[in-house]
């Protein structure tokens, strides 16, 4: 063990005690709390240089508050400036300096830089958005994803999904980015097997601890100093359905999976909860889509866009007092979260092309 924060990080299962369990009511036990959303910038264009050339997968914010846009089928990220102007493309094809077969955002830094991953190397854009640095990688980072910086370089917290001998793992683990290649710890949770398919994702509240939540249950636990399972906090709303089958977008006679998609923490100790929902009009987004017959893959880009297919529920939740404190159901998607205040929606152009729309979440008393 390196230090004393990374304690924090490694959970020791053997003796450790059992969580205490709540189920947190249904009710909103703040009738004059409301969260309000406001459209903060867009971002792409029609045609030119700042048009997205195809869909949008994940944002990141970065020290300067420039935006950075990875996209589905596009292998380097764009950056724009605060106000949504395009700045430049990050990396290019190829196998000279600043080349690269796909560089996708991995992580905003503290301070200014950026983390990308360029399988299998990692890459820290600086601040003139040149690689400051290049950290290794193994062929299993492939699998790693959700990165939450607890302290960089040192304890940075990933979950991972392993396939091995026909059983699937699902981890949480903390991974060390501070030499030249990135190396793993033990991990927090590990599941195997059946329920491995729940994967689980991490928020961590340095120094009291960290929370994990499962994807396709609304279930969140708490591991506190020294490792030890805590608190785990459960919702079972009606429209909440634990899924038991194969999770993702569904198909033209399955519903998208209802999901856990973020959860973020304020700096008063609340839990912005984003859960991704079916829309009620969903199984119209496969109007004319047939599903290959047999063993024939399909391209997650053929397939209809997220927002026909989810809309978003937002819950703040109180762990302390185990209560909903306010709800919100987003029109969109929301494809990306940037922490407690800032998500992401998109739509499409008649063009196809997409454009991407920043919000601002605020808890407001009435």
């Amino acid at each position: 063990m390196r230090n004393a924060a990374l304690s924090v990080l490694v959970v020791l299962f053997a003796g450790a005690c059992r969580p205490v369990s709540y189920v947190i009511p249904d009710e909103v036990s703040c009738s004059r709390c409301a969260i309000e959303v406001a459209d903060e910038l867009e971002i792409g264009t029609e045609d030119g240089p700042g048009s997205l050339l195809g869909r949008p997968t994940y944002i990141a914010v970065d020290g300067l508050n420039r935006i950075w846009v990875s996209m589905l089928d596009y292998g380097f990220p764009y950056v724009y400036s605060p106000d949504g102007h395009f700045l430049e493309q990050v990396g290019r094809p190829g196998d000279g300096p600043g080349e690269f077969r796909m560089a996708s955002v991995a992580a905003a830094l503290p301070g200014d830089s950026v983390l990308l991953q360029a399988f299998p190397s990692y890459l820290v854009i600086g601040p003139e958005l040149a690689v400051d640095r290049a950290i290794r990688g193994s062929n299993s980072m492939a699998s790693l994803s959700g990165l939450r910086i607890v302290s960089w370089p040192e304890h940075v917290l990933a979950s991972k999904i392993t396939y091995a001998a026909g059983e699937m793992t699902s981890e949480v683990l903390p991974v060390d980015f501070s030499g030249e290649m990135v190396s793993e710890s033990e991990p927090l949770v590990t599941v195997t097997g059946r329920g491995a398919s729940i994967q689980r994702r991490a928020e961590p509240m340095p120094p009291a601890g960290i929370w994990v939540s499962e994807v396709t249950r609304y279930r969140l636990r708490f591991y506190g100093a020294g490792g030890v399972a805590l608190d785990s906090l459960e919702r079972r709303p009606d429209w909440f359905a634990p899924a038991s089958e194969a999770i993702g977008f569904g198909g033209p006679n399955q519903a998208p999976t209802t999901m856990v998609s973020a959860v973020r923490s304020d700096s008063l100790g609340r839990l912005w909860v984003f859960v991704d929902r079916p829309r009620p009009d969903w199984g119209a987004a496969w109007h004319g889509f047939a599903m290959p017959q047999g063993r024939g893959e399909v391209r997650v880009s053929s397939l209809p866009p997220s927002y026909e297919l989810w809309r978003t529920t937002v819950e703040v939740i109180d762990p302390q007092r185990h209560r909903v404190i306010a709800r919100k159901e987003l029109d969109g998607h929301a494809f990306a979260v940037v922490g407690p205040d800032r998500f992401a929606t998109f739509r499409e152009l008649k063009s196809g092309i997409p454009v991407v729309t920043i919000h601002r979440l605020r808890l407001i008393e009435r």
